[in-house]
């Protein structure tokens, strides 16, 4: 057993272990410590606070009958009884799989039968899903919560802090599941080990975040993406730090008041969020930030321009994370200081990485290849899917869908294997690099480029463009034509051909644009 730089021992594969241990049970002196663990709106949840409610909702999930190996789908908004439900089945060895409440009521059905989720948390509120579910065929047992847990804690008011005897798992077997965004297709459901979360924990949050218990942690995203999940909840509880907890969507007026409010020294941001942000620093506020010490952006590509705004109004720097689910979190990184322009971090400790072209051969620096993963937190495959699994791994690579090119250490991001374009010459045209060059031009909202077919029926670039307020649309796309034609003054086919001013573009839960939808 080797131990990490952070507060834990890192187990081997088939030691007998259970994260909650790491989680929760050290840091709750067996339901006495005062120390916050969350922030909900009024309430300050201490770490003994949560390992008595955790203890609750585990008496819950066995009476309905959740045993080891289980699966517990949770269909909840981010609230303390989506933590105290999540964690106490972790602490029953079951496996919890968050869904996205947002998510279509009829589509949940097909999710539920394909992970076969045992037991099935709701918001009483959520009667959409339950009207669904009785026009189904699922058998999962139905378990309704409100957000505070009020009424499963009184209901089992003479339970005293049982989670402490938490089942023992080997530290290689299933932790939970998180469903993919769904943006490349059906939502696939990602295996999670326990100890996956501490060779993360290793390198991200040890080599980058540096989280300590007088940390708090705050979150844009919600508990049913990888970055906020992991990032925000298992490395603050890992770290006896705090978690703010947000119910709603975090808009950019919900950001600042929270921020006010709860003083988090770290936030895990998206580029979209940064970028609103700029706007309301620039009109004058500049208190509500002081209290951060890092910030950190993920879930789409950040441009040089949002960071360098963000980092003159505020003084701080953005720490990029690049991640995806299959590797839990984040294992390419940059702050953009002593860069290349353009480039996204560096490979994290604990990762290695290949580019390989369409024959799976290794590309040369600076040619443009799919990137491969390798690394102690890398999944072992989709649950309940071996077609997809066998069709997204090699050996102990994950050869992902995306695409960078790199220059000595550092990657830089081209986009997705499936949105590159090919004009009619064959070069291959990446959107994310058109895109950032777009988003420079400060009257543009928001922007997508795509493949599009003129009336000839010859592959074209097409720029989908959101305007500002006030913006005169001819000459916001000459502005436009000229900024791309500057940034790539001897790469012809680095051009928009086509342009289409909409009112959005339309985005996932997780902020993703979803391409399929914009390109109607």
């Amino acid at each position: 057993m080797t131990v990490a730089e952070n507060n834990f021992t890192l187990p081997g594969s088939g030691d007998r272990y259970n994260l909650i241990a790491d989680l929760l049970v050290k840091h709750a002196d067996g339901g006495t410590s005062p120390v916050p663990a969350l922030y909900f709106n009024d309430q300050v949840i201490s770490y003994g606070a949560l390992y008595q409610s955790v203890g609750i909702a585990r008496a819950l999930l066995m009476e309905q009958g959740v045993m080891r190996g289980d699966r517990v789908a949770l269909v909840l908004p981010d609230t303390p009884a989506y933590i105290y439900i999540f964690l106490a089945a972790i602490s029953l060895g079951a496996i919890p799989v968050g869904i996205n409440p947002n998510e279509n009521a009829a589509d949940i059905p097909a999710l539920l039968k394909h992970i076969g989720a045992k037991c099935l948390v709701v918001s009483v509120e959520n009667a959409p899903l339950r009207q669904s579910l009785a026009q189904s065929d699922i058998s999962s047992v139905l378990v309704e919560v409100d957000p505070l847990f009020e009424q499963a804690t009184k209901a089992f008011a003479d339970i005293s802090a049982p989670c402490c005897d938490y089942e023992v798992m080997a530290a290689n077997d299933v932790l939970y599941l998180t469903f993919s965004s769904g943006t490349t297709g059906r939502p696939k459901a990602v295996t999670r080990r326990h100890l996956d979360i501490l060779n993360c924990a290793q390198s991200v949050d040890a080599g980058l975040m540096g989280l300590t218990p007088e940390d708090t942690v705050m979150t844009v995203t919600k508990l049913t993406f990888g970055y906020s999940l992991v990032g925000g909840l298992m490395f603050s509880l890992l770290a006896g730090a705090s978690l703010v907890v947000a119910e709603e969507k975090m808009t950019v007026d919900k950001v600042i008041a929270a921020t006010k409010r709860y003083r988090p020294s770290v936030l895990l941001a998206q580029p979209r969020i940064l970028t609103e942000l700029n706007r309301h620093s620039e009109e004058g506020e500049h208190d509500w930030y002081r209290s951060l010490r890092m910030v950190m952006s993920a879930g789409d590509v950040l441009s040089a321009s949002v960071r360098d705004k963000w980092t003159g109004l505020t003084g701080l720097p953005v720490t990029e994370g690049f991640g995806s689910v299959e590797v839990g979190h984040f294992f390419i990184a940059g702050n953009g200081e002593d860069m290349p322009q353009g480039a996204l971090g560096k490979v994290l400790d604990g990762y290695q990485v290949q580019l390989i072209d369409d024959d799976a051969r290794e590309v040369k620096q600076g040619q443009q290849g799919r990137l491969c993963i390798r690394g102690n937190s890398v999944t072992t495959g989709y649950w309940n899917d071996p077609q997809r699994t066998r069709a997204a791994f090699e050996g102990s690579w994950y050869v992902s869908d995306d695409v960078f090119t790199a220059s000595g250490d550092y990657l830089f991001y081209a986009g997705r294997w499936d949105h590159m374009i090919k004009t009619g010459c064959g070069e291959w045209v990446s959107p994310v690099r058109i895109e950032n060059v777009i988003r420079r031009d400060e009257r543009v909202e928001d922007c997508a480029v795509m493949e599009a077919r003129d009336e000839d029926g010859v592959s074209r670039v097409k720029a989908f463009i959101v305007p500002g307020n006030g913006s005169e649309p001819k000459e916001l796309q000459a502005g436009i034509l000229d900024l791309i034609e500057c940034q790539w003054p001897q790469l012809d086919h680095m051009r928009v051909h086509l342009m289409e001013f909409v009112e959005a573009i339309p985005r996932s839960a997780n902020g993703k644009i979803v391409r399929p939808r914009a390109r109607r």
